[in-house]
């Protein structure tokens, strides 16, 4: 059986949390690895926890779909994630937003992309976006920032999608074409 999301030391994370119906808040930094760096090991837990979504989804989107089976039972939870921006761009919102919507959840205060310094010996700076969840009907925050090295604004939109953008949850997906007559 694939690990399902142990950390990078062995250790199965989601055993030493409380019960999800006793937690109030997950969040935390996943492993950014785009879906085109996947390793056997790492396609395998992606199927395991997303299913047929997986292939096409970065590492970080199985940190959501763990998050929500998690806290299924808790209707006050709430759970956050920095991520690579890519995960509200292109392919990536529809099986992963759609996952989220579907499931009850929404977007409940959000960064819109910025430039994060990741602190690494090769002084590498990540393009993320912050995210958070929960099942409330607040107004939600948008953070935006005018220069992605800047300080941000907030904004209060009726509803953010997974674009990070005040608008109605939109999913666009890919369609196959038939060829020939």
């Amino acid at each position: 059986m694939a690990r399902a999301f142990a950390s990078d030391y062995g250790y199965d994370l989601v055993s030493l949390l409380p019960p999800g119906d006793e937690c109030s808040y997950v969040m935390g930094n996943p492993p950014f690895i785009g879906h085109q760096q996947h390793t056997q090991q790492i396609k395998d837990d992606m199927e395991l926890v997303c299913g047929k979504a997986g292939g096409s989804l970065d590492y970080v989107a199985g940190w959501y779909f763990k998050a929500i089976d998690f806290l299924d039972g808790n209707p006050s939870a709430q759970f956050a994630f920095v991520s690579p921006n890519s995960i509200t761009q292109s392919q990536q919102v529809a099986p992963l937003f759609k996952h989220v919507v579907e499931r009850g959840w929404r977007i409940r205060f959000a960064h819109r992309t910025f430039c994060w310094d990741a602190q690494t010996t090769d002084n590498a700076n990540v393009h993320v976006v912050i995210v958070g969840f929960d099942r409330g009907t607040n107004a939600p925050a948008l953070y935006e920032y005018d220069d992605i090295n800047g300080e941000p604004v907030e904004a209060r939109p009726a509803h953010i999608n997974g674009y990070l953008l005040d608008a109605s949850d939109v999913f666009v997906e890919a369609r196959s074409q038939k060829t020939g007559p």
